[in-house]
């Protein structure tokens, strides 16, 4: 694999909500797979040639030239060109709790995948701007930031009219805490059923049932990360049947058990009230 590599030292420490730990641009062999978990970081890649296939926690998508997708932290994921097509590709790895944040402030948090979004020249501009090193590492946060609006203006242009999976990924946000019953809440569309899930899975790339457990997992690893609530009271506030029905599914989702990922982590906040 032919690469330019920007690492940046000063931002990649974990002591900013939001660093650059490496940019780069790539060609992708054919007979090169990318495999792991993303850790503490996050990755967003724009497509410039080639097609690709990528799976990410259990989904799969086939971004070309012109699509962005992102690979959020903790994600597991495995992407390679398809056959006889070298992938050429701009890259940023991002840490810091910031862009999680950003990421649901702006309801992207569930997307992946962003086929033909018109952020080329904002991942050129960052290219450009990681040649210069450290002394450019907050310019290329608050390029990462404007990738992130212009990604989500993107996505609402598009699916902006879907108001039934909005309604249904804006109950599961705001009570992703409590018991969710999917039927219940399907109960109160306009819609029918098939219908609600049809448009919901459009808008988010999951059903309802995936969408709700993933947002669970991505709540219990902030947890896990940020604070010293033990393994057990986690699993209860997020309603899983029991601690080892927990560290299962963690487990599935992420590729390293709740109390391997505690060990491997220092907590730098309270236990919240």
């Amino acid at each position: 694999m032919k690469e330019k590599l920007f690492p940046f030292s000063e931002m990649s420490s974990g002591q900013f909500p939001l660093g650059i730990r490496m940019a780069g641009i790539d060609f992708q062999p054919e007979s090169k797979i990318i495999s792991g978990n993303t850790s503490a970081k996050s990755v967003l890649e724009y497509v410039i040639a080639g097609k690709a296939v990528l799976r990410v926690d259990g989904l799969i998508f086939y971004p070309g030239a012109g699509d962005m997708y992102i690979l959020p932290a903790g994600s597991n994921f495995e992407y390679y060109p398809q056959k006889n097509i070298r992938l050429y590709k701009i890259w940023f790895n991002v840490q810091g709790y910031l862009f999680r944040e950003l990421l649901s402030a702006y309801r992207i948090a569930a997307v992946y995948h962003f086929p033909k979004c018109p952020v080329n020249y904002l991942f050129r501009r960052g290219l450009r701007i990681a040649r210069r090193g450290d002394k450019a590492s907050s310019e290329l946060c608050a390029l990462i930031h404007q990738i992130i609006i212009e990604a989500a203006r993107f996505h609402e242009e598009k699916y902006g009219n879907n108001n039934e999976a909005l309604g249904i990924q804006k109950f599961i946000d705001t009570n992703i805490e409590q018991k969710i019953n999917i039927d219940k809440i399907f109960s109160r569309l306009t819609c029918g059923r098939s219908t609600a899930f049809r448009l919901f899975r459009t808008y988010t790339g999951m059903s309802p049932h995936v969408y709700s457990a993933r947002k669970k997992i991505e709540l219990a690893y902030f947890y896990l990360v940020n604070t010293r609530l033990p393994i057990h009271e986690i699993s209860a506030r997020l309603h899983f049947y029991d601690a080892f029905h927990f560290s299962r599914e963690f487990k599935k989702h992420r590729g390293i058990s709740p109390a391997a990922l505690r060990r491997n982590t220092t907590a730098h906040f309270p236990t919240p009230e």
